[in-house]
C-alpha cells in the first residue's frame, strides 16, 4: 500500500481486531492443531476418541486389547488339602488402561479324583495372591469359585470336563498375575485323565487338554 508522507508504525493485530468467524477452516493449515490445544475434557491419548459432547472417552464395543494364554496337555496330580497353586496355571498381564476389565477363564478337559470317597475338590482364581471371583463371606465357610465331586461314582473310568470364568475390574495399569488354586477335601485331584488310565484304546482312558487365559477388555 502506498503512503504520502511517513510510513505508519506497524502495530501487531490482537484478538480484538478480528471479527467473530473471520478466520475460516480454509485458512488453518491442516495438521497444525495439537491435542493440547483442544478444550475437550478427559484423557487425550491413543486409546480414546473425541465424542460429540467435547469429551474424550474410551473406545467402546468391549473389544479385546490383549490375550495371555496357557495350554496344558500333560497330566497332573494334586493332593492339596489347603488352598495351593495348581501346577503352572499362572499368567501375567499388564493392562493398558485402568478402566479395562480382565476376563479370566479356565477350562479343564478331564478332571476327577482317584477314589470313590465322594470328596469335594474346590477351585478359585487369585490376582497377585488375593482370591477373586469367589462366594460371599458366610460364617466360617470356605469361599470358592467352583468345585466338582472328586469321586468316580463307583467307576474309575470316568472324568468330568468343565470351565469357569470371571470378569475382574482391577482398576490399574500395573502388572497382574492370575493363578488357579485348588483345595481337596481328600484323595488326589487328577487333571487331563481318569483314575484308571490304563494304556489301551478305550475312550474313557483317553487324555485331555486344559486351558487358562486372561484377556484385557476395553
Amino acid at each position: 500500500m502506498a503512503y504520502i508522507g511517513k510510513v505508519p508504525t506497524a502495530v501487531p493485530l490482537s484478538t480484538n481486531d478480528l471479527a467473530d468467524s473471520i478466520v475460516t477452516s480454509a485458512k488453518i493449515t491442516d495438521g497444525t492443531i495439537a491435542l493440547a490445544d483442544l478444550s475437550a475434557t478427559g484423557t487425550k491419548d491413543a486409546t480414546t476418541f473425541l465424542r460429540g459432547d467435547n469429551t474424550f472417552a474410551e473406545a467402546g464395543g468391549g473389544g479385546v486389547i490383549q490375550t495371555q494364554y496357557y495350554n496344558y496337555t500333560g497330566v497332573l496330580s494334586a493332593t492339596n488339602t489347603s488352598w495351593q497353586d495348581l501346577g503352572s496355571f499362572s499368567l501375567s498381564i499388564t493392562p493398558t488402561s485402568a478402566s479395562s476389565k480382565i476376563l479370566v477363564h479356565c477350562t479343564f478337559g478331564r478332571a476327577t479324583g482317584d477314589n470313590d470317597g465322594a470328596n469335594t475338590v474346590a477351585f478359585r482364581f487369585t490376582r497377585n495372591g488375593t482370591a477373586v471371583g469367589i462366594g460371599n463371606v458366610d460364617g466360617n465357610r470356605e469361599r470358592m469359585g467352583w468345585s466338582l465331586l472328586g469321586a468316580n461314582y463307583n467307576s474309575i473310568n470316568h472324568a468330568h470336563g468343565f470351565c469357569f470364568s470371571y470378569i475382574d475390574a482391577p482398576a490399574t495399569t500395573s502388572t497382574l498375575t492370575y493363578k488357579v488354586q485348588n483345595y481337596n477335601e481328600g484323595g488326589t485331584f487328577l487333571l487331563n485323565r481318569n483314575s484308571d488310565y490304563s494304556n489301551d484304546s478305550n475312550i474313557y482312558n483317553g487324555t485331555g487338554h486344559s486351558t487358562f487365559y486372561v484377556q484385557e477388555i476395553s
